[in-house]
């Protein structure tokens, strides 16, 4: 205590006004503070006050990044704010200091109120400017800054200007103080009691808002259709918990004794890269009740778990400050995602067994038509890439990739005699070869789910045309679906390159300055333009699943 004074007074030794007023034979060692009860005795004083100090201990080591908490402290009385920073300098509170704020009036407190939504306390004088400044800055705190956890604690040199029964209630005060009664020891014990109100009230507000969030997010983790796409907007969502400005850490898939990275943000990993589990092992481990959780070192490990695929895992880094609700909401969000992951992958196994059936019925169309190898699975591969050039989202881009393949699937209604004449059509045989893209379309716009209708569009749409000659209905430009564009270059671009029952495949070259003059006429200008753009990976697809007799690379 006697370090304060002696820096109380030592800011304000070169002005007489500010000095405390002790009389010259005073032995006792009292001290008249103003606004803290009158007087102070630095010789029984300090063990009252110490004993009151929640001075961080070891155990409490770990904690010591915490924020501080944020007092506010508003009087128009200079040495108020002097001694009350004084009495408060040594204090914390669950391992915590104190951060101040200092204002001399209430107009001057209106900016940080408004800016500052992490206030624990704010002491606050009634008479400033005005006789009742200090409660309508009160009532600007409460409904126009819109802080309804700070607590506030008033002091007042005058009580008649402002009753402690009508304004408790009405302004949802924490405490109200004469200023002759609010002695150093009882600063304290104020702040505690309000730091540990704010404490719980902070809980339970932030409880409330992560129960809302998670009804929130779930339905974009219901929308998610591919194991990569769930892994990306599971990692997004756990920024939006968790306390922390900028997200650093990757989301990966452990298979054996490796990670293999997904995405990673604000850190060194490329997608693909496999990263050891012994690299990621926590020392300094700290307790969360929660297998799937790990936490140390400042890094938290979250692992979604599955029945019969592999672990979902996230790594996300610079994570020094978690409560027990922070802890709590993270495990109700991983058993959420976890659950929604599960699924997910019942979802998938049963869309791949449907898919499986169809493609299976597809490759028989395809071999009815002698043209055999992997036509519609590098029509899904290459119609993949060029959506994803495109800009299309990850989960449009996924189904894009499943849906493709069927594009022909309406081949199945065509009689051999045209699907496999080796010569040129007539005008009749051309009539019956085009009804398969509205054969295709019926067979799987009857199914419901989001592929099988994107196939539907895309069977209906892949031979329309961008200046409006195509089949079956004659439509250009943007009346035909994306997915129909796309599929449409990608389809020519394929059939070109291969061995058909009527023609040899043709060389590369040929193909690209083919496509070129179709610019604008046949093909959509900014698919051609993505074609080109993605032209190396293409024929790499190309060369990956290439037919025995393809010799056009």
């Amino acid at each position: 205590m006697l370090r304060w004074i002696a820096a109380w007074y030592t800011c304000h030794v070169h002005d007489s006004n500010f000095l405390p007023d002790r009389s010259a034979d005073d032995e006792s060692g009292t001290i008249d503070l103003p606004g803290f009860g009158g007087e102070w005795s630095a010789a029984d004083g300090d063990n009252d006050l110490l004993e009151l100090i929640d001075t961080p201990s070891e155990a409490d080591a770990p904690h010591r990044r915490l924020a501080p908490w944020v007092i506010a402290i508003v009087d128009d009385d200079l040495i108020v704010h002097e001694v009350t920073k004084a009495v408060l300098e040594d204090f914390s509170f669950e391992g915590r200091a104190v951060e101040f704020l200092m204002a001399r009036s209430a107009r001057e407190a209106h900016a940080f109120f408004l800016e500052r939504k992490d206030i624990a306390v704010a002491i606050i004088d009634v008479v400033m400017e005005t006789e009742t400044a200090g409660l309508d800055l009160v009532r600007f705190i409460r409904e126009e800054a819109q802080c309804r956890l700070t607590r506030l604690v008033l002091r007042t040199g005058q009580p008649g200007l402002a009753p402690e029964n009508q304004i408790i209630h009405r302004y949802d005060l924490h405490d109200y103080w004469e200023k002759t009664e609010l002695s150093a020891k009882k600063l304290i014990t104020v702040i505690h009691s309000a730091l540990r109100a704010y404490r719980d009230l902070l809980a339970l507000e932030t409880s409330r808002q992560g129960i809302r969030k998670l009804l929130d997010l779930s339905p974009s983790l219901q929308a998610c259709q591919s194991q990569e796409i769930f892994a990306k907007t599971a990692f997004g969502h756990f920024q939006e918990l968790l306390p922390l400005p900028s997200l650093h850490g990757f989301v990966g898939i452990e298979r054996d004794d490796e990670i293999e990275v997904l995405q990673s943000i604000g850190l060194a990993y490329e997608a693909g890269e496999k990263i050891s589990l012994d690299a990621l092992a926590h020392s300094n481990m700290e307790p969360t009740g929660d297998p799937g959780l790990e936490l140390g070192d400042g890094a938290l490990t979250i692992r979604l778990y599955s029945r019969e695929h592999d672990s979902l895992v996230f790594r996300i880094e610079g994570l020094w400050e978690l409560s027990e609700e922070d802890l709590r909401l993270l495990g109700l969000l991983r058993h959420q995602m976890e659950t929604h992951l599960e699924n997910l992958h019942l979802w998938l196994d049963a869309l791949d067994a449907q898919l499986e059936t169809i493609h299976l019925l597809a490759d028989a169309v395809e071999t009815r038509s002698k043209e055999t190898g992997a036509h519609t699975q590098r029509v899904g591969e290459l119609s993949w890439v060029l959506g994803k050039g495109l800009g299309l989202d990850p989960q449009r881009a996924e189904v894009l990739h499943r849906a493709a393949p069927l594009h022909d699937l309406g081949k199945i209604a065509i009689p051999d005699s045209v699907l496999n004449k080796p010569g040129k059509l007539t005008p009749e045989e051309w009539d019956v070869m085009k009804t398969h893209s509205v054969v295709g379309y019926e067979i799987l716009s009857k199914s419901m789910r989001g592929p099988m209708q994107m196939a539907a569009l895309i069977a209906r749409d892949h031979h329309e045309k961008w200046d409006g000659s195509g089949y079956p209905r004659g439509i250009k430009e943007i009346e035909i679906s994306l997915e129909g564009r796309i599929v449409a270059l990608v389809d020519v671009v394929d059939a070109l390159l291969s061995h058909r029952c009527y023609k040899k495949p043709w060389a590369l070259e040929d193909v690209l300055s083919f496509v070129r003059e179709q610019r604008g006429h046949h093909f959509d200008p900014e698919v051609v333009d993505a074609f080109f753009r993605h032209l190396p990976e293409i024929v790499a697809i190309r060369h990956q699943y290439a037919d025995s007799d393809d010799i056009s690379g």
